[in-house]
């Protein structure tokens, strides 16, 4: 992993501090031993560590500390995974000022310039055995929307299953995670980025911004550890009970619900909870809700016997016609 730490020592690199350079020092701390910045941190000019300190001390915030701060960064993700396997706690928190080799879904990569996005990567140390990731970035992506909600009340923000937030139908976050085991336990690495000063986003990727929308960003360090506090919420109650309790909120803000698009290399949910992946087909579909289980449920438009569905693929009850849903696990969408 390469990249420029801006902040404390840590056990991923060299630190560097102005022009200096510093030989790593390991930090004492009973809670996260190698991971605790020392005290009078180096703090960057993009992000106010004091504000996002005091903040996350009077709300009693648990997530967030230990705290990294890099001006430049390949990928949060491996900065996190690197953490892990250090015995970096739950709440553990990896921030870029510009990312250079970002990751999305589905092997995606993408690019940053610095101060577009707020860009970071959240470790959660977990022992449940997730079969399926996509429920949880739903949970992470309610997380988001609760967390924007305040910042533009009367604004159409909405989740694109499984993993973007879309303003206005462009899109305005994104969402990864990932997981990885590491003898008894599990890291679920979630990745987030929120496009927030990038003034004139490509048409062509349907993205917009918070300053393109014209819409008053308070700052990283306050916006940051208010959604720590819901993304805490929200995955712990997936983790603990499933997708199950979030469903009404989700389907407040499902974008997908009743709008017909094409899944592309899309994998179908047999009853026997393996997927079963049709690659080279397209199919035309409606967005029919979530289910309990993270599943995208869609309608198909064309009579399944005209398709090369496998027989094996499960079919749910559409409540509201006479007609059959499919489970989809995994998919691109094409709007």
């Amino acid at each position: 992993m390469k990249g420029k730490p801006s902040a404390e020592q840590t056990p991923l690199g060299k630190v560097a501090s102005n022009s200096e350079t510093k030989p790593l020092q390991q930090q004492s701390d009973s809670s996260a031993p190698a991971l605790v910045s020392s005290a009078g941190a180096y703090e960057p000019c993009w992000f106010e560590r004091s504000v996002f300190d005091a903040k996350r001390q009077a709300s009693g915030a648990r997530w967030g500390r230990p705290l990294r701060l890099y001006d430049q960064l390949e990928s949060t993700q491996d900065a996190a995974f690197a953490a892990f396997a250090e015995g970096a706690p739950s709440g553990a928190l990896f921030v870029t000022h510009q990312q250079t080799q970002g990751r999305g879904r589905r092997g995606q990569t993408w690019q940053m310039q610095a101060g577009d996005c707020l860009t970071f990567s959240l470790l959660v140390r977990a022992s449940e055995t997730l079969t399926q990731l996509e429920g949880l970035s739903l949970g992470v992506g309610l997380a988001l929307v609760e967390s924007l909600k305040p910042l533009m009340p009367t604004a159409k923000l909405q989740l694109k299953w499984p993993n973007d937030v879309y303003l206005n139908h462009k899109k305005l976050a994104g969402i990864l995670i990932e997981a990885r085991q590491l003898k008894q336990e599990r890291a679920l690495v979630i990745g987030v980025g929120l496009n927030t000063s990038w003034l004139t986003p490509p048409t062509a990727l349907r993205a917009t911004s918070l300053k393109a929308e014209g819409i008053r960003y308070p700052g990283d360090p306050i916006f940051l550890e208010t959604l720590l506090q819901h993304l805490e919420r929200q995955i712990s109650t997936v983790l603990t009970h499933g997708l199950q309790p979030l469903l009404p909120a989700l389907r407040k803000i499902d974008f997908l619900q009743g709008r017909e698009f094409i899944l592309e290399d899309f994998s179908l949910q047999d009853p026997g909870q393996s997927p079963l992946t049709s690659h080279h087909q397209t199919l035309a579909v409606r967005g029919a809700g979530i289910a309990k289980d993270g599943c995208l449920l869609v309608e198909p438009l064309k009579n399944l016997s005209d398709l090369q569905v496998p027989a094996e693929a499960e079919l749910r009850p559409n409540e509201r016609e006479n007609s059959a849903l499919l489970a989809v696990q995994s998919a691109h969408i094409r709007l």
